[in-house]
């Protein structure tokens, strides 16, 4: 199961790079935490959210890809069935 560590904060005043920084850091921080407790390296990014890029409060979220997305599939031929006849009835 792939996971993100995402670390939020909340929007603060000065330089937005010492804030992204920041945030970054703290989710570079519960990655290592995560991988001295058994969690495969492989398994685990990170994201670092300040202020409105985030949830606008300081906590920190692991969302884990249970059901990632599938891959988009091809479209079927609008208006054919397998065997390229019509779905329409006979008339």
């Amino acid at each position: 199961v792939q996971a993100v560590g995402e670390c939020h904060s909340k929007q603060a005043k000065g330089p937005p790079a010492f804030l992204e920084k920041v945030v970054q850091s703290r989710a570079e921080l519960v990655k290592d935490m995560l991988q001295r407790r058994g969690v495969p390296e492989g398994q685990l990014s990170t994201a670092g959210l300040p202020g409105n890029k985030g949830l606008n409060r300081p906590c920190v979220r692991i969302r884990l890809a249970v059901f990632p997305p599938k891959e988009k599939a091809e479209a079927p031929q609008k208006g054919r069935g397998r065997a390229g006849r019509s779905l329409s009835p006979r008339r």
